[in-house]
């Protein structure tokens, strides 16, 4: 939310304004009535650092579950106070207001009130905490409420901190390559690289060799130990020999039928168990059936399109940023309507980084080189785009992307089916006939408006339809996708009384 948002958001909804995940109201007035910093904005501020980030806005009084704007009368009291706590490391962790926006004085309704952004805090900087001690001062923002992490959380926290990947670690002597690697798992693996990459120099190397050379077997330069790999043994292990290290790894693959699982794929001692043989049988069970547009090229069908590229990142993030030491397993699930991916952990990034790209925070570093060297995933944080794109390709819903912070912790994103063209919705070719919507326009559109309006099967706000279409800047989105939607009938205010309104939302226009 940006500022000119915020001051919108406050304006409009004085009369019903209300907290949620992202914003949090104090009174801040103090025993004189001038201004003073709340206690409790402590533990708001260490909430919503640890989770996604948020605005606290001070000068706001609550009275029976409703909010109104108090003000203070000496702003620069509070804002002076904040600062000296901020930097004292005896009373916060660390101080993350750098931006000068991030202290925002305002004046709405001849009230002066303080808007503080909490900007979401890296994986390095986490835990934040009150004290010296993150253990029992540590928070987490969840809904409308600060809520205090347990041990383990805090102990994931401090982890994920130090570790910037988790499967470089060297296995004791106990691990050999005899005995803990299923050989076919690995020679699948080679003739992989064998068709994709037929010159590569690693195919000319017997096995222990081609396994040593793509991350499978290590030895630390300094100690001199030497041994299989966390990744090495993820990617191509037998399954006993996993859950010997990780004692609660799991990987189920489902597709649900009448309440049953009419197709279950799981370590159930038929095959290998590990993470390269999931994904080959998982892929393959993922694209069987969906009802994908095919791509030509110099008049021949290439069935791997954008939608596929899409289904396999998402596969293979689930598979590489998974927290292996965790008590969730992985989870794939096909419906008839959606895919679901889950995956043990937490978000290394914050949400509207992933959604946007171009950062890489890996949690398994290995294992994602394992599979780009067979062409699988994507490098420098361009995940999440590709997923996008797929999606647009496919005319499918916009991917949900969700995060469970409370332990058992997991990452969960959602691809729904809901094509435009099926019984769902019309094709853009049939909009304004009786098999479509009943809109008819003779129209252009761009890939971002056929988009929107794919996503449009209820109403949406305008921080929603930015998601959507990856943009940011709110003035040129109005002026290059959504006016020219609106002129031409395709869709609607669902407040035209109140075209400013922050709770203005648009919907389809349908029976025109």
């Amino acid at each position: 939310m940006t500022n000119s948002d915020l001051i919108e958001y406050l304006t409009n909804n004085i009369e019903t304004l209300s907290e949620n995940e992202n914003i949090e109201f104090k009174l801040a007035i103090g025993k004189d009535s001038k201004g003073e910093l709340p206690k409790d904005f402590w533990k708001s501020y260490s909430a919503m650092a640890n989770t996604q980030g948020g605005w606290i806005i001070l000068g706001v009084k609550e009275s029976k579950d409703k909010f109104s704007l108090i003000g203070l009368s000496d702003i620069e009291k509070v804002k002076k106070e904040l600062f000296n706590l901020l930097n004292n490391r005896d009373h916060i962790s660390i101080n993350l207001l750098t931006s000068e926006n991030d202290v925002q004085k305002l004046e709405i309704s001849d009230k002066k009130i303080l808007a503080i952004h909490i900007p979401a805090a890296k994986r390095k900087q986490k835990p934040v905490y009150l004290t010296k001690n993150p253990f029992g001062n540590t928070y987490y923002r969840l809904h409308e409420g600060d809520r205090l992490c347990d041990d383990e959380m805090v102990k994931k926290m401090l982890a994920e901190q130090v570790n910037d990947t988790f499967d470089n670690e060297i296995l004791s002597e106990h691990y050999s390559f005899e005995e803990d690697i299923d050989l076919d798992s690995l020679k699948a693996y080679r003739n992989r690289l064998s068709s994709h990459k037929p010159l590569h120099p690693y195919l000319d190397l017997d096995l222990f060799p081609f396994f040593q050379k793509i991350g499978g077997w290590r030895k630390d330069r300094t100690t001199g130990k030497e041994g299989i790999t966390v990744a090495g043994l993820l990617m191509f292990g037998h399954f006993s020999s996993i859950t010997a290290h990780f004692s609660h790894y799991f990987l189920d693959y489902r597709e649900p039928s009448n309440n049953r699982w009419e197709e279950r794929i799981v370590p159930d001692g038929t095959w290998s168990g590990n993470l390269y043989d999931f994904y080959r049988k998982v892929y393959q069970r993922l694209v069987s059936d969906l009802k994908i547009p095919f791509v030509l090229k110099q008049d021949q069908r290439i069935d791997d399109t954008p939608a596929h590229e899409a289904i396999r990142e998402a596969l293979v993030n689930t598979l590489v940023h998974a927290d292996y030491s965790a008590r969730t397993p992985i989870l794939i699930e096909k419906y008839t309507d959606h895919l679901l991916f889950r995956n043990p952990g937490n978000l290394r990034l914050a949400k509207d980084e992933i959604m946007e790209g171009g950062i890489h925070d890996c949690r398994n570093a290995l294992l994602h080189q394992m599979f780009l060297l067979i062409g699988f995933g994507e490098k420098a944080g361009s995940g999440m785009p590709k997923i996008l794109k797929g999606c647009q390709f496919a005319n499918w819903n916009f991917p949900v992307l969700n995060e469970k912070i409370e332990v058992p912790q997991f990452v969960s994103l959602e691809i729904g089916f809901n094509q435009v063209g099926t019984k769902s919705g019309p094709s853009w070719d049939q909009v304004g006939t009786k098999s479509g919507n009943s809109i008819h326009i003779d129209l252009d559109l761009s890939d971002e408006q056929k988009l929107l309006l794919d996503n449009l099967k209820d109403s949406l706000s305008i921080k929603e339809m930015l998601a959507i279409v990856n943009r940011s800047n709110r003035t040129k989105f109005r002026t290059e996708v959504l006016l020219p939607l609106i002129e031409s009938g395709l869709i609607e205010m669902t407040i035209p009384n109140k075209p400013t309104s922050s709770k203005q939302r648009y919907r389809l226009i349908k029976n025109l």
